[in-house]
């Protein structure tokens, strides 16, 4: 089957190929774990890292001042700063893993939130 996935943020589109099957090793017809979403407020649900005070839980985790964003976790979308912090709070003390984009590297990586 040939899908056109479209890119938000390049704003481009592009054809992917699948071939689905269930004899690849692995769950499912197609390997990839999927939801049901809307694309249409993706660049509105970001917060903006501003400043990372050294020795700070973010320094710590590596987070960079004025080029990270914070994404979400694993469960919820961050569309603000309230959000954010019942995620924090609610999640106290187990460690969660927060998803940062990095605008220098154009990369969305995993952060585990171990110094809270």
């Amino acid at each position: 089957m040939t899908m056109i996935v479209f890119n938000t943020k390049m704003q481009k589109s592009r054809k992917v190929t699948l071939t689905p099957n269930n004899t690849w090793g692995g769950i499912g017809l197609l390997g990839v774990t999927i939801r049901l979403d809307t694309y249409y407020a993706a660049l509105s649900c970001i917060l903006r890292i501003l400043t990372v005070p050294t020795n700070s839980p973010g320094a710590i985790a590596g987070l960079v001042q004025g080029t990270d964003y914070l994404l979400g976790s694993d469960t919820t979308a961050f569309d603000s700063a309230v959000t954010l912090e019942s995620v924090l709070t609610n999640a106290k003390p187990n460690p969660i893993r927060l998803y940062v984009y990095s605008s220098e590297t154009d990369i969305v990586s995993k952060q585990r939130d171990e110094a809270r």
